[in-house]
């Protein structure tokens, strides 16, 4: 699903290439035909953003660039793109063809441009304004106030998990961003809001826009701090949790399970701690009359809070002697007991690319054509460790079985010469090395509006950053 950085990167990049301007609209598979209609020839007056959300807004008068504008007041185009929609700028030279997806078309100035997206419809300009106060606050605007989701946020019967995908609470905030603003907070997805004091939620804030302030710069969700970055190593120099087999900090297996039927990632070691509800009678660590209690077992969920996240521990709660079995918290944690809870089995995510590097280190990154290429270009003995019809599972263990073999044979001063071409002879680590950079290996394109229209250039839903092999904007993660 998009999270927030890659739309706004798309209405930066519209603002420049679109706005003041007319197209003829039409709508190629039908779908939005009265709204083509109202807005053919008409003047794009101005594009905002809000979380996951775009408005375009067209002038209903004549005149350019927003002319009548104050008289006749604006169509509104609202989009949503959903799990895989874009809207691609083209040179009028060489556009693509519509697809069955395409929605909106719109020509002009030398220039195409394709829409498809799960959400396509046209407002007044008070829809926009109940939409836009039904959102919640984008980390990215400048009208954002903490102030105000404080207010909705410790009200909320919740888990911060949820609130944290709640767009009416934060406008913009996506599945891996909430795994990793979670992670730098400290805090566990099913704790509930109620729960965290002030401070925390000044915390989550803060890492919300921090982040996706980061993502927009860069068009890539690069969370880990760069200054850690070059402590932890690969695999964790782009992200701490999401995807990852492991915490790169305290070295604890990172945890997923179900919620409102995503996938949230939680560190299973001593960086996220789920804490007793304070209807159980919590308090923090600090002003408890207690002595320092242990949390027993809470199932799959015994995590704690360490000095090294970024979040202090004074944060941290602490159980009393007697805590009351029959509380509505007890019957939440039993019910998060019942969920699934398993280590997390990394994947090759095309939402979130990992550096060629960690797919290098970890094979279960790497894509089966990958795995296959790798094995292949092996002595016999390598060739036959699986057979031709092998899943990825059995490829991933006989690729990191390799590994481990060349990391011994390094060690003990065996390893054989990697030459500057690689053949079946050149060491395992140089091979899974070249064929990963040539697997992931992709041409550039530049951004919307920032080298002119002479080659062609995509916004889709993929991530595009100077470290990312991909070749397109960033609009959905």
């Amino acid at each position: 699903m998009v999270e927030g950085h890659g739309v706004h990167r798309v209405a930066q990049a519209h603002r420049r290439a679109l706005v003041g301007k007319k197209f003829k609209a039409s709508s190629p598979n039908g779908r939005f035909v009265d709204g083509a209609r109202a807005i053919d020839d008409k003047a794009l007056a101005r594009v905002e953003a809000i979380g996951k959300n775009l408005f375009y807004f067209f002038d209903r008068g004549e005149g350019g660039r927003g002319g009548g504008s104050e008289r006749h007041g604006h169509h509104v185009m609202h989009v949503h793109f959903g799990m895989s929609g874009r809207f691609s700028v083209h040179a009028a030279s060489d556009p693509p063809a519509a697809t069955p997806t395409t929605r909106l078309k719109l020509e002009g100035h030398g220039r195409v441009a394709m829409l498809s997206a799960m959400v396509v419809d046209l407002m007044d300009e008070s829809g926009f304004e109940a939409k836009r106060v039904a959102l919640g606050q984008d980390p990215l605007r400048e009208d954002a106030c903490a102030d105000t989701l404080w207010e909705k946020f410790t009200a909320s019967r919740k888990s911060v998990g949820l609130a944290l995908m709640d767009q009416s609470m934060f406008a913009g905030v996506g599945n891996i961003y909430r795994a990793e603003i979670l992670f730098k907070a400290g805090v566990h997805p099913e704790q509930p809001c109620r729960d965290l004091d002030r401070g925390v939620f000044d915390s989550l804030w803060r890492h919300s826009v921090e982040l996706l302030q980061r993502g927009y710069s860069t068009g890539s969700i690069l969370t880990v701090d760069p200054e850690e970055a070059l402590v932890l190593g690969e695999p964790w120099t782009r992200r701490y949790v999401y995807n990852q087999s492991s915490c790169g900090r305290c070295g604890g297996k990172v945890l997923t399970w179900e919620m409102a039927n995503r996938t949230v990632y939680c560190c299973g070691g001593s960086c996220q701690k789920l804490i007793e509800s304070r209807s159980s009678g919590l308090c923090p660590a600090h002003l408890s009359a207690h002595p320092p209690l242990s949390i027993p077992v809470l199932g799959a969920f015994q995590l704690q809070l360490t000095p090294f996240n970024s979040t202090p521990t004074f944060a941290r709660m602490e159980r009393p002697s007697v805590a009351n079995p029959s509380s509505g918290a007890g019957a939440k944690k039993r019910a998060a007991a019942k969920k699934v809870v398993r280590e997390h089995v990394p994947f090759v995510s095309h939402c979130a690319p990992d550096s060629g590097a960690t797919a290098a280190s970890d094979p279960s990154k790497m894509t089966v054509k990958a795995l296959r290429e790798i094995l292949a270009a092996g002595s016999d003995s390598e060739k036959a460790v699986v057979s031709a019809s092998a899943k990825k599972p059995e490829l991933v263990a006989a690729v990191a079985a390799l590994l481990r073999a060349a990391k011994k044979e390094e060690e003990d001063g065996t390893s054989t010469v990697a030459r500057s071409t690689p053949t079946k002879n050149t060491n395992t680590e140089m091979r899974v090395k070249v064929v990963v950079a040539k697997t992931s290996e992709s041409p550039r394109t530049p951004t919307p509006g920032t080298r002119g229209l002479a080659m062609r250039s995509e916004v889709r839903s993929t991530h595009w950053s100077p470290y990312d092999p991909v070749g397109v904007v960033n609009a959905i993660p």
